[in-house]
């Protein structure tokens, strides 16, 4: 999963495509090089002979299963999965269980990683973290990627100089961009 650009902060755990949700589900396995993250909130375990299955929540506070097809019942235990904690799966997709229920079918252990803090901990440190790698973040030029240092004054775009400023305002698609902003559309 790419992580950030120079241009943008790419790890949001409110961002639906890279960290879905059970109504956001990939249906398909993902394409070489894509990746996604279903994080569970571990709520409550529902195992039934040996099998481990856990009732927990996603992101957006839908109930989900998640039930362990590893062959390895001691696999659940190893990767810390426990009522209190998120479970993180990667590139998971929900299935429906043979007794109705929705959820996710764990398959693979190397996919999996427990994070010792409930969903709602985790996001709250996600957003601090977010805050503070954005705050000093430099914005580049909309014109030609180097350091941006002014703004114009109408749109909010990031110029490094009066010349890319120049350059970018004589296009049509600025001064459109301009007039939507005021309102003159």
């Amino acid at each position: 999963m790419q992580v950030g650009t120079k241009k943008e902060h790419l790890l949001d755990l409110d961002d639906y495509i890279n960290f879905p949700h059970a109504a956001y589900s990939p249906v398909l396995p993902p394409d070489p090089g894509e990746t996604w993250v279903f994080l569970v909130d571990i709520l409550s375990d529902q195992s039934l002979f040996g099998r481990p299955v856990f009732e927990g929540a996603d992101t957006a506070g839908s109930k989900l299963y998640v039930a362990w097809y590893t062959g390895d019942h001691a696999a659940a235990k190893r990767v810390g999965c426990k009522p209190g904690t998120t479970l993180a799966v990667q590139d998971g997709r929900m299935k429906v269980f043979m007794d109705g229920r929705t959820g996710l079918r764990l398959e693979d252990e190397s996919k999996l990683e427990s994070f010792p803090v409930p969903l709602a901990q985790l996001k709250e440190l996600n957003a601090k973290l977010r805050s503070f790698t954005t705050r000093n973040l430099v914005k580049p030029c909309f014109h030609c990627e180097k350091e941006g240092k002014s703004k114009c004054p109408n749109c909010s775009n990031i110029y490094c100089s009066k010349v890319s400023f120049r350059i970018s305002s004589a296009l049509p698609f600025h001064a459109r961009v301009v007039k939507l902003l005021r309102n003159d559309a």
